[in-house]
């Protein structure tokens, strides 16, 4: 029930009679910003004592904590007035450092008074809750702008992500990375033994995932909604399993290997000493491209894989590198040795492009290259 009195005030003294019950108690007056009084008990005759208003506009209303409906108390509202175009530039950083706040208290209940006329974006802080912002607040000259519906402020919430499979190459987990929309704060996170992350203190909102195998490659990314409440979300990484050889000369060769399918990504694997190496790729369409670069001997090889195929979600390859091999120096006009030049090789059937920097000798060298013609260039800080 709501009882409205209208009071005559004496050399800024009044009286007001009330029903002799719990009541909550407001005072306003034209021109100044109300005042309130919460849970006050007027079972008897009470001095309010001093009730000082302040001059100005002011903005009102409740913060709940919006999954639990429980009061959102010890909440920080703050408000700052927009700039206006026509303000000069020292008004503007006067008015840019100007930040008025408000504290809710135990109902959740927020005042903030003493506000000039305008227009002012509210954000709304709780320690354990994510932040809420409007961007728009108008306050009328010497009035109060109270918010009819109460601010809700979502709790943290949280996302967990199950993949399958539940592991990657040789067992290895997954890798997560989730990024807001502002691109700010990437959160990472590893899967455990079931293949699954778990994100938490999380605010709604869009995001991006991005899910790693071991050896860095994008296995998959997509856009998650988050709204208020937990979410899990389930991901089948559409992978198939990938066995291979590598051999240079019919001998095996221990390297760094990549595999780029159609789609454009890229999957990387090591061989071991008998030239093996395995995991997981996404299933080729009809291209695939394969990089070969070992240290010992050293080889650096791409080329296109022309015999590939799919059987029972298993590929299998066979990576046997050209035995040719090329060999020279850098030298300068006297004939000296260059180090550290920089050699590209290119055959004139254009399929094979190779690049790297001669030794402190100046010597470089290639192996597993095709046969064919090449052409060679070396350059070192922009001679040729």
């Amino acid at each position: 029930m709501e009882l409205r009195q209208v009071v005559e005030v004496q050399e800024g003294v009044f009286t007001a009679g009330v029903p002799a019950a719990p009541l909550d108690l407001r005072v306003a007056a034209e021109g100044w910003a109300p005042l309130y009084r919460w849970g006050w008990n007027a079972a008897e005759d009470v001095d309010l004592g001093p009730l000082l208003l302040r001059r100005g506009g002011s903005l009102a209303g409740f913060v709940m904590l919006s999954e639990v409906g429980l009061p959102a108390a010890g909440a920080r509202v703050r408000l700052q007035r927009h700039r206006s175009r026509h303000l000069s530039a020292e008004e503007r950083q006067r008015q840019d450092r100007r930040t008025h706040t408000g504290i809710a208290g135990e109902r959740g209940f927020f005042q903030v008074s003493g506000l000039p006329a305008g227009q002012y974006r509210l954000n709304v802080e709780h320690a354990d809750t994510a932040s809420v912002e409007w961007p728009a607040v108008v306050i009328e000259e010497g009035s109060e702008t109270f918010l009819q519906d109460a601010i809700q402020l979502p709790l943290p919430i949280s996302l967990r992500v199950r993949i399958e499979p539940v592991t990657g190459t040789e067992q290895s987990p997954w890798y997560l990375h989730l990024i807001p929309s502002d691109g700010h704060e990437r959160r990472e996170r590893t899967t455990d033994h079931s293949g699954s992350a778990l994100f938490e203190g999380l605010d709604p909102g869009d995001y991006r995932l991005r899910i790693f195998d071991s050896g860095g490659s994008l296995m998959h990314q997509d856009l998650v909604v988050l709204g208020l409440a937990d979410q899990t979300i389930h991901v089948e990484l559409p992978l198939i399993r990938v066995e291979g050889r590598v051999r240079l000369s019919d001998e095996p060769l221990t390297a760094d290997i990549e595999l780029q399918t159609g789609e454009g990504d890229v999957w990387r694997y090591q061989s071991d000493e008998n030239g093996f190496f395995a995991g997981l790729i996404r299933r080729p369409n009809r291209v695939l491209f394969a990089a070969v670069r070992a240290s010992e001997p050293e080889v650096s090889h791409r080329f296109r894989v022309e015999d590939f195929r799919v059987e029972d979600d298993l590929l299998e390859l066979d990576l046997d590198l050209p035995a040719g091999r090329l060999t020279g120096f850098v030298v300068d006009g006297t004939g000296s040795p260059v180090a550290r030049a920089g050699v590209e090789i290119r055959s004139l059937e254009g399929d094979t492009t190779s690049s790297k920097r001669s030794d402190d000798d100046g010597r470089f060298a290639w192996e597993g290259l095709p046969g064919g013609t090449y052409s060679a260039r070396a350059s070192l800080s922009g001679r040729n």
